[in-house]
């Protein structure tokens, strides 16, 4: 089971992986170092004896006074070296004479993208992603196939551009990486979008969504009016 290396992902992967020991099978969590040695040294020994989870962990790529409070830097470090740490690692736990101990399914965060599944793939081994989303938020992303309909958003295949070209007003939700950059040049500068925003306790709520898209489906003038 592998999270990105953000608190609240590894909170809620490790909530999963505690429901799957408690029906007797073995839950090898894979940590970035930094974060398996803040975990490790906050975890009574007696607890890690008794468990059915093994923690292990792997490099982020960053160095030991890497600014790991920059996410998109971190990420994207973490998303280059992971594949070739997460093999290694496979590949080491797998030549036990205990088969028990053996990978036989990689669980990945879905902010990982498909990294994780192409190394659990390329090794032969089942793989599953986990979402974690609201379940506000998961609706709302099944039902963009009919925002798109509706000329609101442009799939995530497509690019700000060819969205520009065909006169498709922008509602923005960014992730991570360049998706932040993405958001300041169509909401602030090119002024071809509005941004969904947190409330005070971080999360965007229904009322915010509700909000901005019924602005969009009104929005008849040209994109520069967008306010």
């Amino acid at each position: 089971m592998i999270p990105i290396p953000g608190q609240g992902h590894v909170a809620q992967l490790m909530k999963l992986a505690h429901r799957i020991s408690d029906h007797g099978i073995m839950v090898t969590f894979v940590n970035s170092d930094f974060i398996h040695e803040k975990v490790v040294a906050v975890l009574p020994e007696e607890a890690a004896a008794r468990s059915w989870i093994r923690l292990v962990s792997i490099p982020d790529g960053l160095d030991s006074g890497g600014d790991r409070k920059d996410f998109n830097k971190l990420i994207e470090s973490f998303d280059r070296v992971m594949p070739g740490h997460l093999k290694g690692l496979i590949e080491k736990l797998n030549s036990s004479s205990n088969e028990d101990e053996h990978i036989t399914c990689v669980i990945s965060d879905i902010a990982l993208e498909r990294r994780p599944m192409e190394v659990a793939e390329k090794m032969g081994i089942q793989w599953c992603r986990f979402v974690l989303l609201h379940l506000k938020t998961l609706a709302l992303a099944l039902h963009i196939p009919k925002l798109i309909e509706a000329r609101i958003v442009i799939s995530t295949d497509g690019s700000p551009l060819n969205g520009m070209a065909m006169g498709v007003p922008f509602l923005c939700w960014p992730f991570f990486t360049d998706q932040f950059l993405n958001q300041n040049y169509i909401c602030n500068k090119w002024k071809v979008g509005l941004e969904l925003k947190p409330d005070e306790n971080g999360f965007v709520s229904i009322h915010e969504i509700k909000e901005k898209i019924e602005i969009l489906v009104s929005y008849k003038s040209k994109f520069g009016e967008v306010e």
